[in-house]
């Protein structure tokens, strides 16, 4: 089932029931004060099993849901920032670990050794991880695929505007988790953000016109307490 028509069905529930509380036949504005951070976990669950959403995203939106739903029914003993940052970080590390396996298997990273001081990497999909750390690399390839990038309490700096491609489309994940990523792409590539900010952004230092016959980049991802800037 498409999500649009999930999200239809909901808010016909939730109009009939607003009716029915307006009826006084079913008071559902007293449920809704104290259990509306459900709406959150339900929006999470979903998003989990969407393939067009990022798996940390939705998985770090589920969490949130959660805490809230705990502090409005007085389970929590401190603020809700405290256990939300520590919860942060263990998705995080969880999917930096099976992401990692993951990789393994399906992508082989291949440095060209006389280039390896300018950090130049020649293969067409690239998966990196910056955690309390920076990197700064050059991608070259004839055929660029994409990329998954998570910049934890950390930057990456990911050079593409000598790479070319033969697909229309190109996806590119980057995660900012209190961190920062910048991607320099080719000036007649467009461009196309539907990456996720909480307490961060993405954003294009310029503007670019819209290039037909052009590939477009998509950016994907969760912007937390971070920033990803595309120039």
């Amino acid at each position: 089932m498409k999500s649009r028509y999930v999200a239809g069905i909901i808010l016909i529930i939730l109009g009939v029931l607003f009716l029915l509380d307006e009826f006084d036949i079913f008071y559902f504005g007293d449920i809704l004060r104290t259990y509306w951070p459900l709406l959150i976990v339900l929006y999470g669950l979903g998003s989990l099993f969407d393939k067009t959403k990022s798996k940390l995203f939705s998985a770090i939106v589920l969490v949130f849901g959660v805490i809230i739903q705990l502090n409005k029914l007085n389970y929590l003993n401190k603020g809700i920032m405290s256990y939300f940052l520590p919860s942060v970080l263990i998705i995080v590390g969880l999917n930096m670990i099976f992401e990692s396996e993951k990789n393994k298997k399906k992508i082989k990273v291949d440095f060209d050794t006389s280039d390896f001081e300018k950090n130049t990497v020649k293969e067409n999909f690239i998966s990196h991880t910056a955690l309390f750390s920076g990197l700064e690399l050059k991608v070259i390839n004839d055929d660029f695929a994409g990329a998954k990038l998570n910049a934890i309490f950390g930057g990456i700096e990911i050079d593409l505007t000598n790479v070319k491609t033969t697909k229309n489309i190109i996806v590119i994940e980057a995660n900012a988790v209190f961190g920062g990523i910048e991607i320099n792409i080719p000036k007649d590539w467009n461009v196309k953000i539907e990456g996720t900010p909480l307490f961060g952004g993405y954003s294009m230092n310029h503007k670019r016109p819209f290039v037909e016959n052009a590939p477009t980049v998509v950016f994907k991802g969760l912007a937390l307490f971070g920033g990803v800037e595309i120039e």
